[in-house]
């Protein structure tokens, strides 16, 4: 597992509080409640994931939506990455039956902000065939889902070259010195 340390700025945070807010006021406004049976602070909850979504943007280098009336049911960075989030340090990616299968999932821990830590990737196929069902213990008996350890999740630095589920398919072997840069890069941050 290589984890991808980056810390948000100032202006970063800001950006993304006031996204977060900004979707957990249409969403109140329209009286959609949050997704997969979840009840507590859900306005921390959308700002805390967009912190996760806007930090992912800025390691791919990738637009970020943000917010947008249509966000719902979109992927969140690029045209095929689902960001998930979550406090626990140790905590794993959560994926959900209905999640699409041809997508990607990315986790970021926030334990640290403004320090993300963004722990890998995974399509929703595969995290569904290797991630563990989980639906006899609070909370996931109310909501059951896949739980995918970070140790299962691919690097970013795979995402970040080609994206493709297939091993190293797509990358030429004069890639070798991209791949080294990227990770250095990565490490840096």
């Amino acid at each position: 597992m290589s984890i991808v340390r980056l810390t948000l700025s100032e202006d970063q945070l800001l950006r993304a509080r006031e996204v977060g807010m900004e979707r957990h006021g249409m969403n109140r406004g329209l009286g959609v409640a949050e997704s997969h049976g979840y009840s507590g602070d859900d306005g921390e909850v959308s700002v805390r994931g967009c912190m996760a979504g806007l930090g992912v943007s800025v390691v791919l280098g990738l637009d970020w939506r943000g917010f947008r009336k249509d966000y719902k049911g979109t992927a969140e960075v690029g045209d095929d990455i689902v960001v998930r989030s979550t406090l626990a340090p140790r905590g794993s990616l959560i994926l959900h039956p209905e999640d699409r299968n041809d997508w990607k999932y990315v986790l970021v821990r926030l334990h640290g902000l403004p320090e993300l830590e963004i722990c890998g990737w995974i399509t929703g196929k595969n995290g569904k065939r290797e991630g563990k069902w989980e639906d006899q213990v609070s909370p996931f008996k109310e909501r059951p889902c896949y739980l995918c350890p970070a140790w299962i999740l691919r690097p970013m630095t795979d995402l970040i070259l080609d994206g493709s589920e297939d091993g190293d398919e797509g990358v030429d072997e004069g890639d070798d010195y991209l791949a080294g840069e990227i990770r250095r890069q990565l490490d840096l941050w």
